[in-house]
């Protein structure tokens, strides 16, 4: 008894209520009761998008927003904006948006103060803003990299500006007591002069820091000569400023080291201030391209991309994880992780059986291109990755970038070293409906807080994997991490899995998450059933038949012959029920079926078939929306 829609998804919960729990009897010993619902599977006024309600949903649209999102969360009780989200992006004058859901964006305009636009400094390239508030002055910081009016070939150059609001107007902070040398004599005998406006206005002293970074290029690579690979008009190229404070209160300030082919990740400690570097501790933490900082061991997953970039510092369980997006900034651009015991280093990049890259286009087997630029924000207890990836997966642009947000998880493996120790996750990148994030939202996903069973299960599988609430992604990423710690259920037949709560739940939408390979799909979900208790205190069974999948939504718009979307799930959307038990049965699809471009099913004869059906479904996760 689906429920077509002839209007926008935003009335749909009134039509669904305005058919009531009125339906069939199938008769026997219990009540069965066919109920109206919404598949998230319309159409409506030519789009290519099916409708959906975004009181339960959201998705990954082309907000066009842009790139290198930065976002920060309100913690400041005080603040008329105390809760809200706030995101800066690559732009000029660093353009701001606002937030209550991490989901729909309003433009808060540029958050650079005009004293500072006046300076020049920020003439050219604005850069990948970082944004961080100081619980100890009350004041928001902004690190950022930009290129001055007239500066004869120097560009990516560091600032800091502050502001009270996270919307701005940022200004630069005032440097003047620092008593910065206007030159710097080289290791070679040369002198550097420093005289140029903006040389007293960027974050790092360039004479201080020249002479730093002179010295470890030389400790790190043996080549004198790098010293004018990274300079531009003498001055350092830096770019991707990330601060991160240590739980002492200690502040750190990453960067990226860049020249036109190489980019390394450094990192520095700040004293009591922002712009108190403390350039005796300023070293280097990844060598493009190898798995160590020494240059040691080259990293296979690299592809002789040189460039390691958008440093995030994220620590958890006492270790800290060093995240940034590798390679050129096409359809495989990609993050990855590096851990270490201390903030400074030693990193070491996570080798693939421990998932190394944790975000990625799944070497284009998504219909995703270039997931990176990243930062992390997290909200009532659960982490979100924020990132850009292309618009056109199928034309990658760099100057056509957009805003993704996804889950993260924590894994617990087995190291390389045998020891037990938590990795990032991504539930993502994703660009089909998923739920609403939980903060935000009115329901939750409760199918963890259920007792699951299941029959039919092919040897190796499990039905706890089934509400572990870590969605199978990714086929060529990273495989041995996935095929070890991230699963999918199988079954061999048509099969009943049974979700069982201690007590009644109000259940509102149901999400059966479909394999992440085509040869292990299903077509539709054959029923759902509910134990509930009605209005009246009635025991009654209602039940879904044949919900459909979005076959035209979900597949795979450059491969549709071979390709499932990444995280497609069939949906269930109904009025609210008081449920007991849920029983979603699944069957295993005929052989010799076709997908249609709009999504349809047909059926052919084996030898028409562009790929082989295993003979068994895969389900990657069960959500069950409810409070």
């Amino acid at each position: 008894m689906r429920k077509k829609l002839s209007i926008t998804m935003f009335v749909a919960l009134a039509l669904l209520s305005a058919f009531g729990m009125a339906g069939c009897t199938d008769g026997g010993e219990k009540n069965y009761r066919a109920i109206p619902y919404y598949d998230s599977c319309d159409y409506l006024d030519g789009s290519d998008l099916a409708h959906y309600n975004n009181n339960l949903f959201r998705r990954n649209d082309n907000s066009g927003i842009g790139a290198d999102p930065a976002v920060i969360r309100v913690t400041d009780p005080e603040s008329p904006d105390y809760g809200d989200f706030f995101m800066y992006k690559t732009s000029m004058g660093f353009v701001c948006y606002q937030s209550e859901d991490l989901v729909t964006w309003t433009a808060r305009g540029t958050v650079l103060s005009d004293a500072a636009a006046a300076t020049g400094c920020f003439y050219g390239d604005n850069w990948a803003p970082e944004v961080v508030y100081d619980e100890e002055d009350g004041l928001y910081y902004m690190f950022c990299s930009a290129t001055p009016q007239n500066g004869n070939g120097t560009n990516g150059l560091l600032y800091c500006l502050s502001s009270e609001n996270p919307y701005g107007p940022f200004d630069l902070v005032d440097l003047s007591g620092q008593n910065r040398a206007d030159s710097y004599v080289r290791a070679n005998g040369t002198t550097v002069e420093y005289n140029d406006y903006w040389a007293d206005l960027v974050l790092f002293d360039p004479a201080k820091y020249a002479a730093r970074v002179e010295d470890f290029l030389i400790e790190y690579t043996k080549n004198n000569a790098l010293y004018d690979n990274y300079t531009f008009n003498d001055y350092f190229s830096n770019i991707d400023p990330y601060p991160f404070v240590d739980d002492d209160g200690t502040r750190y300030l990453y960067f990226v080291f860049r020249n036109y082919g190489t980019r390394y990740i450094g990192g520095v400690e700040c004293g009591d201030s922002w712009t108190d570097i403390r350039y005796e501790t300023l070293t280097l933490l990844t060598m493009a391209g190898y798995m160590d900082v020494q240059g040691t061991t080259p990293c296979e997953y690299a592809n002789n991309v040189l460039i390691d970039e958008g440093p995030v510092m994220i620590k958890h369980n006492g270790i800290y994880y060093l995240t940034y997006s590798f390679g050129a900034a096409d359809g495989d651009y990609r993050v990855a992780q590096a851990v270490s015991d201390s903030p400074l280093g030693v990193f070491r990049k996570l080798d693939e059986s421990e998932n190394a890259i944790f975000l990625s286009n799944d070497s284009g087997g998504f219909d995703i291109s270039g997931p990176g630029g990243h930062s992390f924000v997290e909200a009532d207890g659960e982490l979100y990755i924020v990132y850009h990836r292309h618009m056109s997966s199928s034309a990658p642009d760099i100057n056509s970038r957009t805003l993704a947000v996804d889950k993260v998880k924590w894994v617990t493996i087995e190291n390389i070293e045998g020891e037990k120790m938590d990795v990032l996750y991504a539930n993502g990148p994703t660009v089909n409906l998923q739920p609403k994030f939980e903060f935000a939202s009115e329901y939750k996903n409760i199918a963890g807080e259920a007792q699951v069973s299941a029959e039919n299960m092919q040897e190796g599988s499990s039905a706890a994997a089934l509400t572990d609430d870590l969605l199978s992604m990714y086929q060529y990423e990273s495989p041995t991490f996935n095929e070890t710690y991230i699963h999918e259920t199988y079954f061999g037949d048509t099969a009943t899995i049974t979700l069982s709560f201690q007590d009644y739940r109000t259940v509102r939408a149901v999400m059966v998450y479909n394999s992440k390979s085509l040869t292990t799909a299903f077509l539709q979900i054959k029923r759902i059933e509910f134990d509930c208790i009605d209005a009246e205190g009635n025991e009654v069974t209602n039940y879904i038949a044949n919900l459909q999948f979005d076959w035209r939504e979900n597949r795979h718009s450059l491969n549709p012959d071979f390709g499932l979307k990444n995280a497609s799930a069939a949906i269930a959307e109904f009025d609210e029920i008081r449920c007991r038990q849920i029983r979603i049965t699944v069957e295993i699809p005929e052989s010799g079926w076709l997908i249609g471009e709009d999504g349809s099913i047909s059926y052919a004869e084996e030898d028409y078939m562009m790929f082989e059906h295993e003979g068994r479904v895969g389900i990657s996760e069960i959500v069950v929306l409810g409070k």
